[in-house]
């Protein structure tokens, strides 16, 4: 049971697309990690939909944490991102802080939109707009798979995708015109 990657990355691509970004990257997570590999599938595929040719040019691996955030921002800014979707909250902070390098601000200059919805978010400068992992509806979901197999029931082999949600704060606005 796990959160809709690919989905979450088209909600994400989508609400930066409608604000006018037609610029932006994507701080994922290493190689080889399964839903990191998945929220890249599907920003190529939101991007490609959206007739941004060669996607994976806006594509910067590293890991889940702040410095890597930091770092993986810091490598697409000069590439003129007007948008960021990181693959983690903490991947999301660590782009705020590469922005603030860059003497740019979070949302008029770069927007920004993280992954799992953090309670600390709200308090964040500016509150960080982020894609939600409903863990309620996953916990339900294990909970009603673990009662199947402790009575013996049925369970199917098929991994089942939980739908995210976009929690709007302040960190995204529309594209600045160039």
């Amino acid at each position: 049971v796990s959160t809709d990657d690919h989905l979450a990355a088209e909600i994400a691509v989508a609400h930066l697309h409608d604000l006018g970004h037609r610029k932006i990257g994507l701080l994922a997570g290493p190689v080889g990690n399964i839903p990191a590999d998945r929220r890249v599938e599907g920003f190529i595929e939101a991007m490609e939909a959206r007739g941004v040719a060669s996607p994976e040019d806006l594509v910067a691996r590293n890991y889940f944490s702040i410095e890597g955030g930091k770092q993986a921002a810091a490598a697409l800014l000069p590439l003129g991102v007007s948008a960021l979707v990181a693959s983690s909250d903490e991947m999301a902070l660590g782009a705020y802080r590469a922005i603030e390098r860059a003497g740019l601000g979070v949302p008029n200059d770069v927007s920004v939109i993280g992954y799992d919805d953090s309670p600390l978010l709200d308090y964040t400068n500016p509150p960080l707009t982020t894609v939600r992992q409903p863990i309620e509806r996953i916990a339900e979901q294990v909970g009603q798979l673990v009662i199947s197999l402790i009575a013996k029931r049925e369970v199917a082999a098929q991994e089942v995708l939980v739908e995210p949600e976009i929690r709007l704060r302040r960190s995204t606005a529309p594209a600045r015109l160039s």
